[in-house]
Formats: C-alpha cells, sequence, structure tokens
C-alpha cells in the first residue's frame, strides 16, 4: 500500500466513520469463525456506509479475514460500481452476491449454516420454518442461480420488515441496524432449527472431530484434503447423515444448476484466490 492509499483510506474512515468497518469486521470475524456456519470462502457480509456506499466481503477472501482495512470492496450501493481503488483500499473484487445486499438493511450477513441447511436442502423441510420463526419476518427463495436471477426474486419477494431470507438448498441471508442484531437473529435463528433436528454445536464439533480422525493408509493415500475441503466436507456430511437419522431424504441440486455453477468464472475467481 503507498502513502497516498494510506492517506485515502484515512480519509475516508473519517468521513464515514470508522465504527463501520469496526462493525464489520467484527460481524465478518465471528461468523466466519464458526464452521458450522460458514465453510472456506463461502458466505458474505456488508454495510452500508452514509455516503451513498456499501463495504462488502471482497470475493474469495474468507469472512474471518475481514479486518477495518482488508478483505472487503466498495461499491456503489445503487449502480453497484466498483469504487474500491478510487477510495484508496486495496483493490479486491466484490463479491458477486453484492446485488442483494444492496437491497437489504444496512448490516447483511450471508452464511451457508448446517442447521438451516438441514431444512434448505431436504424434501419438503422449509415447510417446518414458519412454526419455528416466531417473531421474525421472512421469506424462503426455491433455489435461483447466484447473481441477477437471484436479485430479482429477492427483490420481488422481500418487504420493508424482512429480517431474513432463507434460500434453498443454499443457506440464509439475515439483515439488522446493528452488526450485534444480525448476530443475534442469526444465531438464534440456528438454535431453533438444530433444536427442531435435536442437534446443536457441540454435535457438530463432536461429528467434526471424528470425521477428521484417519482410520486407515488409503484414507491418508487418497484423501489428502485442504482445509476448506474437511470443512466442506463435515457440513455436507453432518446434514446427509442427520437427515437419514431422521428418515428425511436430502434434496440435490439439478444438473442445470451444476452446470452454471462449474462454468460460473465468479465462482472459479473466487475459488482460485482463496487463502
Amino acid at each position: 500500500m503507498t502513502g497516498a492509499q494510506s492517506t485515502d483510506i484515512i480519509n475516508h474512515l473519517k468521513e464515514v466513520g470508522a465504527d463501520m468497518f469496526s462493525e464489520l469486521a467484527k460481524l465478518s470475524q465471528t461468523a466466519g469463525a464458526r464452521p458450522d456456519f460458514i465453510q472456506g470462502g463461502g458466505g458474505n457480509t456488508s454495510v452500508k456506509l452514509p455516503d451513498g456506499l456499501m463495504a462488502i466481503k471482497a470475493s474469495g477472501f474468507r469472512l474471518s479475514q475481514v479486518t477495518e482495512t482488508d478483505g472487503f470492496a466498495v461499491v456503489e450501493t445503487d449502480t453497484l460500481k466498483d469504487v474500491t481503488a478510487e477510495r484508496g483500499y486495496k483493490p479486491l473484487r466484490p463479491s458477486v452476491e453484492a446485488g442483494f445486499h444492496a437491497l437489504l438493511g444496512r448490516f447483511v450477513l450471508h452464511t451457508h449454516p448446517v442447521y438451516c441447511n438441514l431444512a434448505l436442502c431436504s424434501q419438503n423441510g422449509a415447510e417446518r420454518l414458519p412454526g419455528l420463526m416466531s417473531g421474525y419476518s421472512f421469506i424462503v427463495v426455491p433455489y435461483i442461480n447466484p447473481g441477477a436471477e437471484l436479485c430479482a426474486v429477492i427483490k420481488e419477494k422481500k418487504t420493508p420488515d424482512t429480517q431474513v431470507v432463507f434460500l434453498q438448498n443454499h443457506g440464509m441471508i439475515v439483515t439488522a441496524d446493528t452488526a450485534d442484531e444480525c448476530l443475534r437473529i442469526h444465531e438464534d435463528v440456528n438454535e431453533r432449527i438444530g433444536a427442531s433436528y435435536g442437534v446443536t454445536r457441540a454435535d457438530f464439533e463432536a461429528f467434526s472431530e471424528q470425521l477428521n480422525k484417519i482410520l486407515y493408509p488409503d484414507q491418508q493415500v487418497y484423501m489428502d484434503l485442504t482445509d476448506t475441503q474437511r470443512e466442506v466436507m463435515a457440513a455436507v456430511m453432518f446434514i446427509q447423515f442427520t437427515l437419514m437419522k431422521q428418515g428425511q431424504t436430502a434434496r440435490a441440486m439439478d444438473q442445470t444448476a451444476l452446470n452454471f455453477i462449474s462454468g460460473w468464472e465468479g465462482e472459479a475467481y473466487r475459488k482460485s484466490i482463496l487463502r
């Protein structure tokens, strides 16, 4: 970072309030510390700034890597124009999901929790949500390819009061006026859904610990996984095993959706820079 860039960042922090970036970092790091909520470079966070801008997690970064001055991009909220470098920040690429962040409240947290995905990745699982969401305004969105299509449906379905957006075969979005309220809602909703399936954070952690044990040589030879691959495998297998124990059927993504993800440049990019 050059001296000029450093000065630009300091000036911008003074303009919008350094606490906004501090709160974004707290929101990101708190959620990002939980592999039952986030795996690898998945999920994203954002905060609306008072000058018509939005700071959003950078594509490919882990949530745990977001700090007050790094790990995010800055865009114009209305147009999504990337002004990160223009404002003197490290020129990182905004999350591909910036569109729906712009539609929601001041703070936005998007995650892929194993608990809500028990309902969202199972046949008829979403039908239990109304009975679990007392006190919250929420919507359920069927699986739609990320990007412009998903943004359009969220824009159509949301109301001014919407606090939680459930995305089938994907995850959840929480929006609130403060980072703390985002985290509280997110924790509460996942605890409620987990309890309805008879599982807790302790169950996931115990499952992950067992899954990481090497039982015989070929496991070591043929499953030399990265940390991200281990996180994703633990999450997916926890969901599958929990559903099987309860006699529930998992709902897989269809081939059209898989082809879109496999061929999407945005996904290839974030995979390429995951640290």
